[in-house]
């Protein structure tokens, strides 16, 4: 959940998220693009929001691929 959001993300569009970043990381366009219609589908404005945060940390870690751990 993100600060000052009543709403958690659901379980299945949290591992639609974890997917695109690893298909980022993967640098595999067809999949992200895939993937990304799957979240256009399901994803309210805290899905797009956690998305975002999860690739910047991800790109910008020391330790990529080592994502944080979901709640």
């Amino acid at each position: 959940m993100l600060p000052n959001d009543p709403e958690p993300v659901p379980v299945f569009v949290r591992e639609i998220i974890d997917h695109v970043v690893e298909a980022v990381r993967a640098e595999d366009p067809p999949r992200v693009r895939t993937l990304l219609n799957d979240l256009a589908q399901v994803a309210d404005q805290t899905a797009l929001l956690l998305l975002r945060s999860r690739l910047h940390d991800d790109l910008t870690s020391d330790r990529p691929g080592l994502l944080p751990p979901t709640r």
